[in-house]
């Protein structure tokens, strides 16, 4: 199963250097880096220029709509990504971006249900 994972990884590699600009593929890359390979810093920073292209891409493409449909969702991850390393407090930070900018309901309840979980743990968590 690893050597299949380490495929996806290059796979996904050789995707995002053909187009550096997909978002998609960035997501796609953080979450085998985070989950199955062994760098989930380079995970967390792939996410984090994902939500830079996509922040970037959406005011090109809709300056009158305020957030990306994708902020909250790539914010959550973060946050889920800074929780997963032991970094509460980024975690606690990401979390509330994304509830500022998030209308999906879905998305909102595991945004909540992980402030919940970071309050509950008492990790100094506002």
């Amino acid at each position: 199963a690893r050597k299949r994972f380490d495929e996806a990884i290059d796979d996904l590699r050789s995707a995002v250097q053909a187009v550096p600009s997909s978002v998609l593929y960035l997501e796609r890359l953080a979450d085998l880096l985070f989950h199955h390979g062994d760098a989930p810093g380079e995970g967390l920073s792939c996410l984090d220029r994902a939500l830079s292209l996509d922040a970037h891409d959406f005011t090109a493409r809709r300056p009158r709509g305020p957030f990306s449909p994708n902020r909250p969702r790539l914010l959550y991850k973060i946050a889920l990504f800074h929780a997963e390393l032991g970094d509460f407090k980024a975690a606690a930070a990401r979390a509330d971006e994304a509830l500022i900018v998030c209308s999906e309901p879905v998305i909102q309840e595991a945004i909540l249900h992980l402030r919940r979980d970071l309050q509950e743990a008492e990790c100094d968590v506002p």
